[in-house]
Order: C-alpha cells, then sequence, then structure tokens
C-alpha cells in the first residue's frame, strides 16, 4: 500500500522524495499533469522570489547558479529537475482529488487506500492574476 501525497508543488515534491528516499511507495496526486504546482500556471516571467536561491533549494539539490533571486520560470524548472531526478514524476498521477476519508487505519483517497495522506495542496489553487491596465 502507498502514500498519498495530494499536490505536486514545492511541498509535495519535498514530501514525495523524502519519503521515495524512505523506501516507501508513493502516489503524487496533482491536478495538473506535471510538476511544479503554480508556477505551472504561469506566474509572471519577470517575478522575483524573495528568498535566494541558497535557501530555497531542497538539501542535496542546490539550484543551478544565476542571479541570487531566482524568477519563476527558473524555479518551475528547477522544480521539474528535482522531481524528475527524486523520481517523483514518475510517481505523479493527473487527477482531481474529490474525497479523502479515514477507514480504520487505512485512508481512501477518491475511493482508492492508502496508508496515509499528506496534503501540499498550497494556498493558491487557483491563479490570481490583477487586471492592470497596460
Amino acid at each position: 500500500m502507498s502514500w498519498a501525497v495530494l499536490g505536486a508543488g514545492y511541498s509535495g515534491i519535498a514530501v514525495a522524495a523524502a519519503l521515495l528516499e524512505a523506501g516507501l511507495t508513493v502516489d503524487v496526486l496533482d491536478r495538473r499533469p506535471v510538476p511544479g504546482g503554480l508556477w505551472v500556471d504561469g506566474v509572471y516571467d519577470d517575478v522575483r522570489l524573495i528568498t535566494s536561491r541558497k535557501v530555497t533549494s531542497f538539501p542535496g539539490h542546490p539550484m543551478p547558479d544565476g542571479p541570487t533571486f531566482p524568477t519563476g520560470p527558473e524555479l518551475l524548472a528547477y522544480l521539474q529537475q528535482v522531481a524528475a531526478s527524486t523520481g517523483v514524476t514518475k510517481r505523479l498521477r493527473q487527477c482531481d482529488v474529490q474525497s479523502v476519508t479515514r477507514s480504520g487505519r487505512r485512508w481512501d483517497v477518491n475511493g482508492t487506500s492508502s496508508c496515509g495522506v499528506v496534503g501540499a495542496t498550497g494556498m493558491f489553487t487557483r491563479p490570481r492574476v490583477p487586471s492592470l491596465p497596460g
């Protein structure tokens, strides 16, 4: 029986990679067909993170060299590279999770049994793009 990680953004990738590294079976469920979370949805190309490459990087997976504060597209490329190199991408299944219920010592996600569930859906499930003139 596997663990279900709901969400393939920054946190979902981190949790799924750690579970895989521990030798556990993982199913990563995300409504998108590729890892990267909200960064897949086209965050402004010129947006820059407010955290540096060094502190944003996953342990053992340094971000490639570049400006101190990476852009959105740079972070997306990094997240997708980490997901691929840790095996998370292979475990990703596009799925819109409709239900999570506990059944004794198991969890059911959309009717499929899991030994545990990690909710890593983030706080921005819908892109919020302001309408700015010009």
